[in-house]
Formats: C-alpha cells, structure tokens, sequence
C-alpha cells in the first residue's frame, strides 16, 4: 500500500497543472461507483475510457447532480438537457463526444472543444484559438490518469508473481 500511495503521489505531480483540478480523494472515493457505466459507454462508442474520466473530473467533480452554467447542463458529464441520472448521462456525454470526434475528424483537440461549447460554436472558436486551454487540461488529466492507470496494473502484477 505504501508503494502505491508513493507512486500515485508522484503522478500527480508529474503534471502539476491537471493536480489543482483534480480532487483525488473525490476522484477515489466516486470513480468505483461510476466505473461499470463508464467502461460499458466509453468501449460502446470507442472512445478512451481516461478522456471520459478526464471529462467527468473536470466538468462535474465526480458531483452526479451537479448543475452547471447554463442550469440545462446537469450531471456528471454536465449534457445540456441531460438526465441526472448516472448511467444515462455518461451514455449521453459518450455519445457527444464521439459525434464531435467523428465531426472533427478525430481530433481530439477540436472534439472536446465542440463538446465544451457545442459543435456549431466550436468551428469559430477553433479558428481564433480560443479554449483551446480546455481541450490541454482534459488530455493532461487523462494523461496522467493513463499514467496511473499504468502503474497500478504494474504494481498488481507484481504483488501476484505476474511480472
């Protein structure tokens, strides 16, 4: 346990700037309730399973009723309209995402930003560059969950004999 926590903590800091938006301990204390549905929607719609965790630590904090700006964004994923509910949201947010990444050719860059601000705004914002601070944070905080996500399959692999 001791190994893990070292390393998790130094995870973390490799990118400090994805560390301020990130409440690891909201993080560890939600995400096992919300697994099953994100693995299930995020392999349905092909999409990487650390980029939907990433969304949902940044949109929402891990809050399942959170309500956002403007009120019609709700739940974990913050979907206009969407569903507070848990599974149906991360359905939908899963669905968003990969209309944008197919609309955008799968640029990861523009199609969170079409999911940020919606993909009829998100061809003005990308000519002028604008948000594109966003798109950096998702893909840094899912790099860095990826990261995690490495060395804790290391570290399990190892307390078993695997490696």
């Amino acid at each position: 346990m001791r190994k893990f926590i070292i390393i998790f903590f130094l995870i973390a800091l490799t990118i400090p700037s994805c560390s301020r938006h990130i409440n690891w301990k909201r993080y560890w204390s939600e995400y096992s309730k919300y697994s099953t549905s994100i693995q299930k929607w995020s392999n349905h719609y092909g999409l990487d399973t650390n980029i939907v965790k990433a969304l949902i630590s940044w949109e929402s904090g891990w809050t399942p009723k959170a309500k956002g700006i403007p009120p019609s964004c709700r739940g974990l994923m913050q979907v206009n309209g969407g569903s507070l509910n848990a599974d149906e949201n991360i359905k939908s947010g899963c669905s968003i995402l990969k209309r944008n990444l197919i609309l955008f050719g799968y640029d990861y860059y523009k199609a969170l930003i079409g999911y940020n601000a919606g993909s009829g705004k998100a061809r003005s914002i990308i000519k002028s560059k604008k948000r594109w601070n966003y798109s950096t944070q998702i893909l840094r905080i899912a790099y860095t969950l990826s990261k995690l996500d490495h060395h804790l399959i290391s570290l399990y692999q190892n307390k078993r004999g695997l490696i």
